[in-house]
């Protein structure tokens, strides 16, 4: 079978680059491409070069990257990430130069299934185009940037968007670059980059609007376009007929199977699957046993990306309201990209804690070890996370997770049976839970027996198998 993947990062770079979802992205290529199918992606909206002639709009093929043949869309007219993107909605809508070169691209790949990530850098109308060739488009909702420009469905990066008032909340909604300027100095020379944050990091502490604190409950609520009077109405309108064109849209939860479909698209276009994860392997391979628990410590871990959306300030706000008794009992692991921003309040919290590890980050290989002396993993978003794989992380590596009830999260945790759950986005909620697991030290060991292994990258290629064959009933 040959698989076209699309997705903006370049698929290489795994979850440096892209975050979770490139670094699925790379994990199911590796592994269909090891069972002898062709693999083939594509990345856009990323690469730009000073415009002439000989320097439009193409698709130039990059190295090969262990098996997966590796394409990239230079000077695409549609920039990626999506929020450098953000002034201009409609050109994710349809870009006439980008769909042309994307149709020859996919005639000389000639592929069975075009199996789309994102569609940042790329149009809706790409997807189209693809649906109306004859190939097979199968759509993994990893995300909500189908129905949200800025990707994470949170106004001002900073509370959930319960109404886009018909698209005029988007507007004003973030802070935003000129796409024509982001292009332009995409055409410089590169100078390395000190980190690639996946969203603007939070404000100092104390400029914190508090109604960000108001506790958000896990309710679909549709949120449909009524009217096509302004671009970012027509563009979320035009993105669900993207999605209704598809022959198959995966929902990674089935919260995310049950927005969509509030938002139109199609129930039988809809199908939860639930991915895997290459910790599971990771992890049997690195042999490494769980040290033993602490008398009298509770060690908690926070990894993944700090951003306002993950929730890594709500925790330490947590922390900041236990008593001086329970929070001297407490060992925090933090391991983040974008850790500096947040360092000030963690260092302001260390003399109170029981002890505080920190890093920039984690090499996936590295986590087994990193995670062998952690008693609860906590996953604290603060909004409708589609299904963080930090969860899967950490109950691969045999950790239980204490994680908001928002979003896909409760479908992975079994409350009081694997991990535990509070209120979304409720401060008091969280810090009540985690005293109590201090106050009750065999809650941990009870939960770990709980712990059942996430779906191996094999098991869940072996159900995109049949996915990419199966015709929509």
């Amino acid at each position: 079978m040959r698989v076209v993947l699309m997705n903006w990062a370049r698929i290489e770079d795994g979850a440096t680059h892209g975050g979770g979802v490139n670094g699925y992205c790379r994990a199911i290529g590796l592994e269909l491409a090891q069972r002898g199918h062709t693999v083939i992606s594509i990345a856009s909206g990323q690469r730009y070069e000073p415009r002439h002639p000989q320097s439009a709009c193409r698709v130039e093929r990059r190295a090969d990257y262990h098996g997966i043949v590796c394409h990239e869309v230079v000077n695409s007219p549609v920039l990626a990430p999506s929020m450098a993107q953000f002034r201009e909605p409609l050109g994710e809508v349809s870009s006439p130069e980008l769909e042309s070169r994307f149709a020859s691209f996919l005639r000389e790949a000639e592929p069975d299934v075009l199996h789309v990530h994102n569609v940042e850098g790329f149009s809706a109308d790409c997807v189209r185009a693809a649906a109306r060739s004859g190939v097979r488009v199968v759509y993994s909702l990893h995300n909500y940037h189908t129905l949200c420009p800025q990707v994470y469905l949170m106004q001002g990066h900073r509370r959930p968007c319960l109404s886009f008032d018909n698209g005029r909340a988007c507007a004003s909604c973030i802070p935003t670059v000129n796409p024509a300027d982001e292009r332009d100095k995409r055409c410089r020379p590169p100078s390395p980059p000190v980190f690639h944050p996946a969203a603007p990091p939070p404000p100092p502490w104390e400029t914190i609007d508090r109604p960000a604190w108001k506790p958000l409950l896990n309710v679909v609520e549709p949120d449909p376009t009524t009217s096509l009077d302004n671009p970012y109405a027509a563009r979320r309108a035009a993105m669900i007929d993207m999605l209704n064109a598809c022959d198959r849209v995966l929902a990674v939860s089935d919260f995310v199977n049950r927005k969509f479909a509030s938002m139109g698209v199609r129930p039988h276009r809809l199908r939860t699957l639930r991915i895997g994860t290459p910790m599971v392997e990771m992890a049997r391979g690195a042999g490494i046993a769980r040290k033993p628990p602490q008398p009298g410590v509770l060690r908690l871990a926070f990894i993944g990306y700090h951003n306002w959306f993950k929730g890594l300030p709500l925790l330490l706000d947590s922390l900041e309201l236990l008593t001086p008794e329970v929070l001297s009992r407490i060992h925090l692991t933090v391991s983040a990209i974008n850790l500096p921003m947040i360092e000030p309040h963690l260092r302001r919290l260390e003399p109170r804690l029981a002890g505080l590890r920190t890093s920039l980050g984690y090499q996936p290989e590295a986590l087994p070890s990193l995670l062998s002396d952690v008693d609860l993993g906590i996953v604290p978003s603060v909004w409708w996370d589609n299904a963080p794989q930090t969860v899967m992380e950490f109950q691969a590596c045999g950790v239980p997770v204490l994680g908001a009830e928002l979003g896909g999260i409760p479908e992975l945790i079994r409350d009081g049976v694997d991990g535990l759950l509070f209120r979304g986005n409720d401060r008091w909620d969280l810090a009540r839970r985690i005293a109590e697991v201090t106050k009750d030290p065999m809650t941990v060991e009870r939960l770990k027996h709980g712990i059942r292994q996430p779906k191996t990258v094999a098991e869940h290629v072996d159900e995109l198998e049949q996915e990419y064959g199966s015709p929509v009933s």
